[in-house]
């Protein structure tokens, strides 16, 4: 596979991602409290870095790893989804839309999401997480559990092409 097929489905899965994840955050708005939509908010940002890194887009990687942080504090329980944090995560998920937009044009140089990132983690650090850990994410095994599912994506396109990925159908 070419790095430019690795780019369309690296720019194809993060498309979808960021679908679900901005119909997620819609629901998280009508009810703070449900762990399945802050997991799968989640879930998403942990796929998009994991993505992000393979493809070497440390701009994506940082923010996502940023907000990904900010939402295992909504996890645990140590923050509450209120409205500043939802419309920082919202603005979060606009510009990793934006930085994936990048990267389809101009392979995603330019962009930078440090002022973003400091505001989310500011507010992680409100929560009063320590300065230190306002940038970790969710424990090991659940993280390597979520890894596997994105090797064993990229494995399964690498071997199969990527229209062999579910819910990918062959253009006619």
């Amino acid at each position: 596979m070419s790095n430019e097929e690795y780019k369309s489905l690296f720019l194809s899965e993060s498309r979808d991602i960021i679908k679900d994840v901005n119909n997620k955050m819609v629901e998280l708005e009508k009810d703070p409290s449900n762990q399945d939509v802050i997991n799968t908010i989640f879930r998403g940002a942990h796929t998009i870095k994991g993505m992000s890194a393979t493809m070497g887009y440390d701009p994506i990687v940082k923010l996502a790893h940023s907000m990904e942080s900010l939402l295992s504090l909504v996890r645990e329980g140590r923050l509450k989804a209120e409205r500043n944090i939802i419309d920082l995560l919202f603005k979060g998920i606009d510009s990793l839309e934006e930085g994936i937009d990048a990267v389809d044009e101009s392979n995603g140089k330019g962009i930078n999401y440090s002022a973003l990132v400091e505001k989310l983690k500011k507010a992680a650090e409100s929560a009063g997480a320590k300065k230190e850990d306002a940038g970790q994410t969710c424990p090991v095994h659940i993280a390597s559990a979520i890894d596997k599912v994105v090797e064993d994506k990229l494995a399964q396109a690498v071997k199969n092409g990527p229209d062999s990925l579910a819910g990918r159908s062959k253009p006619c």
